[in-house]
């Protein structure tokens, strides 16, 4: 059904982790009833 495959990489990859991690933690913060001020303050 899904495929996934999960890579050890170096912090130089992170920028291109960066933009997916901020939009999940803001639909999170926008769409979360009792969690959304944690996922405000999560920082990559």
């Amino acid at each position: 059904m899904n495929n996934f495959e999960f890579l050890n990489v170096n912090r130089e990859l992170f920028d291109l982790v960066q933009p997916l991690w901020e939009k999940l933690n803001k639909h999170h913060e926008n769409n979360s009833n009792h969690f959304s001020s944690k996922f405000r303050n999560f920082k990559l």
